[in-house]
C-alpha cells in the first residue's frame, strides 16, 4: 500500500453531455476490497440565471451633470445603440437606452428588466449675479471697481468679458452681467451696474524739513520728512526722504503730488543759512624719550579730534616713531576745527648720540699639561662682539693652540668705559705628561705550547 499521506494530483476537465470515469490501479497498486471504480454523469445544459442591476440616471438642472451609470454585472452586458459599453459613468443628453444582454451560459431570469430609458432636460440653472463694488476716494490713486466671481456668471466691461477681480477706477464705468451655458439669471435680478468716479484730490499739510546747524560743518544737516502726497524740491531737483549734509543756504519746497492739493495756508517752503564757525581744539603734546645710545630714542605723536600732525612737511598717523638727530612736528587743525588763542603747535627736539659704557670681561684661557685639554672662552656680555684673528666670534669655548689674540670691539650705541682692558693675549704650551712604561712579561714553561710574552 501506499504509505499514508500521499497525495493525489487533481485536474478540471470540460464536461459536456453524458460521461463515464473508470479508475485502474497503476503498477505496484492494487485497489482496497470492494472500493468503487467507476462513475458516470450526464451534463446538463441550462445556462445561469442573472438579474440584472439597473442603470442609474442623473438629471440636474442644466447639462454639465447630467450622466447614466452602466453597472458592473456577472453575466450580463449592457448596450447603447445596439454597441455594448462598459461599465461606468456617461455623460447623459436627449434621450438615452441601455439595454442588458445575457453573456454565453448565462440567461435573463423570467420578468426580470432588461431596458432603461431616459430623457434629459435641458433646464438651465437659475443664478442671481453678485453686485459689482465701487470704490471712490478723494483723488483717483486708490478709486477701484470689484468683479466678483459668480458661478454661472460673466462680467462685462465695454463688451469685453473681464475675470473677477478689482481695477482701477476711472470716469464712468458699466459693468454688465451675461448668463453662460447652462445657467439662467432669475427674474429680476440686476445685471448692469454703472458709476462716475470724482477727480476731488486728497488735502495734505507737508511736514516740517528740519535743519541742523552745529559748531562747525562736519554735522550740519537738514532733514527732508516723509509726507504722503507730497514731494520735496531742492533746487528744483525733487529729493527722497533722508538727511541730507548742509552747507550754505538751503531752501526746500514741498509740492503736491498728483491727486493731492496742498492745504490752504500751509507752509511749503523753508529756509537755513548754515553758519561755519569751527570747533575749538588743543593739540596734545608730542613726547620725546631720549635715552643713553639711539636704540630706544623715540617719539610720540598723540591721538586728538580735529588735529593732524606733520613731519617733514608731511602728516603722520599717532603712534611711536624712532627718533634720530633733530626731529620737529607741527600740529594742523583739520576741517571744522581751530586752535584755542595760545595754544602750542611745534615741538623740536635734538636726539643726543652719547652711548651706553661698557667694560669688556675678559676671555679666559686654559692651559694644561699636553694639548688636548687646552681651551679660550670667550665672554658673552651685552654691547660687546669679541674678535679672534679679526673675525668675530660667538660667545663659548674654542680649542686652544700656539698664539691666540682675542680683541674685544664695542657694538652701535655703545662705548668702551676709559682704561677699559680690550684684548688678551696667551701662548698655550706643548708640555707632555711624564709616564714611566709598565714591564713587558715572559712565560717559559715547558715545552713551547704554553710560552708567551705580554705587552703591557
Amino acid at each position: 500500500m501506499k504509505p499514508a499521506g500521499s497525495t493525489h494530483r487533481l485536474s478540471d476537465r470540460p464536461g459536456v453531455g453524458e460521461l463515464s470515469v473508470t479508475a485502474r490501479p497503476k503498477i505496484d497498486y492494487v485497489f482496497t476490497e470492494g472500493a468503487v471504480t467507476e462513475w458516470s454523469g450526464t451534463f446538463k445544459a441550462t445556462p445561469y440565471d442573472v438579474m440584472p442591476a439597473a442603470v442609474v440616471f442623473t438629471d440636474k438642472d442644466g447639462t454639465a451633470e447630467d450622466t447614466y451609470t452602466v453597472p458592473a454585472k456577472e453575466g450580463v452586458e449592457y448596450l447603447v445603440g445596439d454597441k455594448a459599453v462598459e461599465a461606468g459613468t456617461y455623460p447623459g443628453a436627449g434621450e438615452v437606452t441601455v439595454t442588458a444582454r445575457a453573456k454565453t451560459d448565462y440567461v435573463i431570469r423570467a420578468g426580470a428588466a432588461a431596458e432603461w430609458k431616459a430623457m434629459f432636460k435641458a433646464t438651465p440653472y437659475e443664478v442671481t449675479p453678485a453686485a459689482v463694488v465701487f470704490t471712490d476716494e478723494d483723488g483717483t490713486a486708490e478709486d477701484t471697481y470689484t468683479v466678483p466671481a459668480t458661478e454661472g456668471v460673466e462680467y462685462l466691461v465695454g463688451d469685453r468679458v473681464v475675470d473677477s477681480g478689482t481695477y482701477p477706477g476711472a470716469g464712468e464705468v458699466t459693468v454688465m452681467a451675461r448668463a453662460q451655458t447652462d445657467f439662467v439669471f432669475k427674474s429680476g435680478a440686476v445685471t448692469a451696474w454703472t458709476a462716475r468716479f470724482k477727480a476731488i484730490p486728497y488735502e495734505v499739510v507737508p511736514v516740517a524739513v528740519v535743519f541742523t546747524d552745529k559748531d562747525g560743518t562736519a554735522e550740519d544737516s537738514y532733514a527732508v520728512p516723509e509726507t504722503a502726497g507730497v514731494e520735496y524740491l531742492v533746487g528744483d531737483k525733487v529729493v527722497e526722504a533722508g538727511t541730507y549734509p548742509g552747507a550754505g543756504e538751503v531752501t526746500v519746497t514741498a509740492r503736491a503730488k498728483t491727486d493731492y492739493v496742498i492745504r490752504a495756508g500751509a507752509a511749503a517752503e523753508w529756509k537755513a543759512k548754515f553758519k561755519a564757525t569751527p570747533y575749538e581744539v588743543t593739540p596734545a603734546a608730542v613726547v620725546f624719550t631720549d635715552k643713553d645710545g639711539a636704540a630706544e630714542d623715540t617719539y610720540t605723536i598723540p591721538t586728538i579730534e580735529g588735529v593732524e600732525y606733520l613731519v617733514g612737511g608731511k602728516v603722520v598717523d599717532s603712534g611711536t616713531y624712532r627718533g634720530a638727530g633733530e626731529v620737529t612736528v607741527m600740529a594742523r587743525a583739520q576741517t571744522d576745527f581751530v586752535f584755542k588763542s595760545g595754544a602750542v603747535t611745534e615741538w623740536t627736539d635734538r636726539f643726543k648720540a652719547t652711548p651706553y659704557e661698557v667694560v669688556p670681561v675678559p676671555a679666559v684661557f686654559t692651559d694644561k699639561d699636553g694639548a688636548a685639554e687646552d681651551t679660550y672662552t670667550i665672554p658673552a656680555i651685552e654691547g660687546v662682539e669679541y674678535l679672534v684673528g679679526g673675525k668675530v666670534v660667538e660667545a663659548g669655548t674654542y680649542p686652544g693652540a700656539g698664539e691666540v689674540t682675542v680683541t674685544s670691539r664695542a657694538k652701535t650705541d655703545y662705548a668702551f668705559k676709559p682704561g677699559a682692558v680690550v684684548e688678551w693675549s696667551a701662548t698655550f704650551t706643548a708640555t707632555p705628561f711624564e709616564v714611566v712604561p709598565a714591564v713587558v712579561v715572559f712565560m717559559d714553561k715547558d715545552g713551547t705550547a704554553e710560552d708567551s710574552y705580554s705587552v703591557p
